[in-house]
């Protein structure tokens, strides 16, 4: 995280305070009758920029925000009632025209999946844009070797032992019952010239991450789930497909060719495209259990 700067233009701020009342660390306050930064390393700015999205005037600056970036919003905002509907309407796409996406759609999926929330800003996300069927299928044959070696290692008495241990019970009980089932079924498809792993997607984005990073796993989960809502508002669909991280994290060659930094991890992969149905009514959804605390 760099070193955060608050720089205020007294000649501009009229006092009004509200960027002292907005901070969420108290950061700011009206000192000596000027809004001053608090010298208090427990109040340290953490560059959310709040203070700069409620000055009227245009006063105050943080780290490295520029007010040309900032977007005025209106009086009055969709309702809730409004984004449910769009929430209730995303459904996982797994067919897809041959239509392209525009590059201009998945820069606007990008500068909406920006505003996500984070752990500690700045982002640590970092995303990896593929745009066109032939990229992605490129990468096909090391998705396929990976997916061998998986079956290949739970098949043999010597290394299956060695995954237990390494990966855990839990996480290998999802190996054999899910994870393994699916390889075989998208190689299965391979042979057949079925597509069951990107289903003929014309698009896809890998979200990847510092380690390093506070958050940086619910960072690129919570990117992702932006960049899903922003898929649906185009009109488009996606799909997340679990089975091509792990499978580039455990190969060297492939990261490096996609020029993944080796203390980061990939974390998510979202396929998109115009889906070739359209939903009439939506699918219900529940939790498993919901308790409130009396």
């Amino acid at each position: 995280m760099p070193e955060p700067s608050n720089t205020i233009d007294h000649d501009k701020c009229i006092r009004c305070s509200r960027c002292v009342a907005i901070c969420p660390v108290g950061h700011l306050d009206l000192i000596a009758d000027k809004i001053q930064p608090v010298d208090d390393p427990v109040k340290s700015c953490i560059l959310c920029g709040h203070c700069m999205s409620v000055c009227p005037t245009q006063a105050i600056e943080t780290g490295d925000f520029n007010y040309e970036e900032f977007i005025d919003l209106p009086d009055t905002l969709p309702t809730l009632a409004d984004f449910e509907l769009l929430l209730k309407a995303r459904r996982s796409t797994r067919r897809f025209t041959e239509k392209p996406v525009e590059k201009k759609d998945i820069e606007k999926i990008l500068e909406i999946t920006s505003t996500a929330p984070m752990g500690v800003p700045p982002s640590s996300v970092e995303i990896i844009v593929f745009n066109g069927k032939e990229k992605i299928q490129a990468l096909y044959p090391s998705f396929h070797k990976g997916f061998k070696m998986w079956i290949g290692g739970l098949s043999s008495p010597v290394f299956k032992p060695l995954m237990g241990l390494m990966m855990g019970k839990y996480n290998m009980h999802q190996m054999e019952t899910e994870i393994i089932p699916l390889a075989k079924l998208i190689l299965e498809g391979a042979i057949r010239g079925v597509d069951n792993l990107t289903y003929g997607a014309p698009a896809m984005l890998l979200f990847h991450s510092s380690k390093y990073a506070v958050s940086y796993r619910e960072n690129c989960l919570i990117a992702t789930t932006f960049a899903m809502i922003a898929v649906e508002g185009l009109g488009l669909g996606s799909c997340v497909v679990g089975m091509i991280p792990p499978v580039i994290e455990r190969d060297k060659k492939l990261r490096e060719q996609l020029g993944i930094p080796k203390d980061n991890e990939v974390i998510e992969c979202l396929i998109l495209g115009h889906a070739r149905s359209t939903f009439n009514r939506t699918i219900p959804r529940k939790f498993k259990s919901v308790n409130w605390v009396n």
